[in-house]
């Protein structure tokens, strides 16, 4: 699986990112770039969510008119949606993805309360499956999800930060994954990395 890890203006922690074969996921706050590492674009949805605050359109546009004058372009971009907004997500997402398309390879971000069924009519080698949503959702319906697109598209999960969900995302076939916790606490980098390397192990609990 490839790892992506909140961008990081520390140099320290840069290098080190490198070194271990970690990417960079840059979100529109105005502040995050990919420092020379390969990188994918979030929508920064989440991140307004958390803050109680609208989607800022304005922001993610200038992110991906900046990614278009990078060298190095985005091994993918979430299209907007809206966090545990199910059905509702899901059409607000479609109406971006012409929209988004001419800045690179896409990701569907998958929230609470949608189904394979509502969706797999529109993935597959052009569109990917960005597992979003609440964490309880995420983890309860993670196989589901990987299981829809196995040799079929791309899945990635987002906020995964400890030994135990990386052996998910394995167990589950995702092909890539994002968390914070190296950016935060640089210290975590050696383990989590090992833990990404190795085969998933069953899960209790």
């Amino acid at each position: 699986m490839i790892p992506y890890c909140s961008s990081t203006g520390t140099r320290s922690t840069r290098a080190a990112l490198e070194a271990a074969g970690w990417r960079v996921l840059v979100v529109p706050t105005g502040k995050d770039k990919n420092y020379g590492l390969d990188y994918a674009i979030d929508n920064g949805a989440w991140s307004a969510y958390q803050r109680g605050l609208p989607f800022d359109e304005k922001a993610f546009m200038r992110t991906l008119k900046w990614s278009a004058k990078q060298d190095i372009k985005p091994d993918w971009i979430v299209v907007p949606d809206i966090v545990a907004g199910g059905i509702k997500s899901l059409k607000y997402s479609l109406g971006w993805i012409d929209r988004v398309r001419p800045y690179g390879p896409l990701l569907l971000a998958v929230q609470d309360g949608m189904k394979p069924e509502h969706i797999e009519r529109y993935i597959g080698s052009e569109l990917g499956i960005f597992l979003g949503g609440t964490t309880k959702w995420k983890l309860k319906t993670m196989m589901e999800w990987g299981e829809l697109c196995h040799n079929r598209c791309y899945f990635h999960v987002g906020r995964v930060n400890t030994v135990k969900r990386i052996a998910f995302c394995a167990a589950a076939g995702a092909d890539s994954f994002d968390g914070t916790s190296v950016a935060r606490f640089p210290c975590n980098l050696g383990r989590l990395n090992r833990a990404r390397k190795q085969l998933a192990l069953p899960l209790f609990g």
